[in-house]
């Protein structure tokens, strides 16, 4: 039986949110939510799968009771990061025959040839995203489509972006899901699933670049002409801006934490008034005071860091104008002045996400807290799944043949 309501799961390197969504006047409605420390996973990726079904356990109770909705054995959507995520845009032209009219079995195969690229040992296909096809290339009846069956032409080019992770990376996933109880409908790459919920399609054909800033890692996408172009993850994230305050000034974790969020902030504009801020250096040493003013400058320092990292990979990999720019969202975004000191750092034009509400809704606090960006973009994800039709020899197969594999195996123990 159809799962009356749609789950979601984002898996993250600080908490575990699970968010569940119902159907409601053409938009999905979150009925219920809830997030909870991570335990087992590192720098987005789950070292420990146990733990990480022990958490997932507790927040699906939490919001099935919530929501009052057994929740057992649902299927979820669940996010993905890995450093090991490699991205191809790859295209091959195919001749027609007969008519010339492209037909479905025509458009698979120009689907199958554009979608056939070497990949890197136990990394595996997690998206193959039809970005466009090109009719007639390099002739005066040139058109670039999304829908060409029934059209007349000689020559069909499919526009592909292959997405790519470590095999034991989506393994973890997988079992951390299914030890809980639950299913697994689809595994997104993270910065992907975001775009569905803050991205318009407007800015996707402007060119945009969505930032999810998390406590471990950064992902993100480039989107141009409709389509996405780039994706990659970056080793550093809010947990990396504590650690440096914690080097700054030989406090612990936790107090660095505290003092990035209490008086943490990345504004351009200057301090009008330098003051002390009390704070420890350890258990049992005595109360230190440093200037709020050091402080916020080790703060910039390292967001500077990051956001240099961002824009080298960007640089390097996707030389695109983003006349949309930049779309910040993740937790490490929430620090006072992060979309201005961005956009001041990449003279680009910079925004702090915001969902769209006329594909979903639900309690206001939630759905403006950035928190839950990953999860709520895995409510709305879905992919283009006509390439699926394309016949694939076993040991290419799909993330979607993988698991619909695994959870049988599952089903006869």
């Amino acid at each position: 039986m159809a799962d009356e309501w749609i789950v979601s799961i984002d898996i993250g390197s600080s908490k575990i949110a699970v968010v569940v969504a119902e159907e409601k006047l053409d938009r999905l409605h979150v009925i219920g939510y809830t997030q909870a420390n991570s335990s087992g996973v590192e720098k987005g990726l789950i070292t420990n799968p146990d733990l990480v079904s022990s958490v997932i356990k507790k927040i699906i109770n939490k919001v099935g009771e919530s929501c009052d909705k057994n929740l057992d054995n649902s299927n979820a959507s669940i996010n993905i990061s890995d450093n090991r995520l490699t991205v191809t845009n790859h295209s091959s032209r195919v001749l027609t025959k007969g008519s010339g009219k492209i037909t479905q079995k025509k458009m698979s195969e120009a689907i199958e040839t554009s979608s056939a690229v070497l990949g890197i040992a136990n990394n595996e296909v997690l998206h193959s995203v039809v970005n466009n096809f090109i009719i007639n290339e390099d002739t005066p009846d040139s058109l670039i489509t999304n829908q060409p069956i029934g059209m007349q032409a000689r020559t069909i080019r499919a526009n592909m972006h292959i997405v790519s992770v470590a095999e034991r990376n989506v393994d973890s996933v997988i079992q951390s899901v299914s030890n809980s109880g639950l299913g697994v409908a689809q595994v997104v790459l993270d910065s992907m699933a975001i775009s569905e919920a803050y991205i318009t399609e407007e800015e996707k054909e402007d060119g945009v670049c969505l930032v999810d800033i998390g406590a471990g890692v950064t992902n993100f996408s480039i989107f141009k002409n409709g389509g996405i172009t780039h994706s990659a993850v970056i080793q550093l994230g809010g947990e990396n801006i504590t650690k440096d305050i914690v080097y700054a000034f030989g406090t612990s974790f936790e107090e660095a934490e505290d003092l990035k969020i209490k008086h943490g902030h990345v504004k351009n504009n200057l301090l009008t008034e330098e003051k002390l801020i009390q704070f420890s250096q350890g258990p049992n040493s005595q109360e230190c005071y440093l200037s709020n003013y050091d402080l916020i400058e080790a703060i910039k320092k390292s967001y500077l860091k990051l956001f240099a990292s961002v824009k080298k990979d960007i640089n390097k990999q996707a030389k695109c104008r983003l006349k949309a720019g930049f779309v910040l969202t993740g937790g490490a975004s929430k620090i006072p002045g992060c979309a201005e000191f961005f956009m001041k750092s990449s003279r680009t034009k910079t925004k702090l996400g915001r969902v769209n509400e006329q594909k979903i809704t639900g309690n206001v606090n939630m759905i403006s807290d950035s928190t839950y960006a990953s999860a709520l973009g895995l409510l709305l994800y879905e992919a283009d799944e006509s390439h699926l039709e394309v016949v694939q020899s076993q040991e290419n197969l799909g993330i979607l043949s993988r698991i619909k594999g695994k959870l049988k195996l599952v089903g006869e123990f």
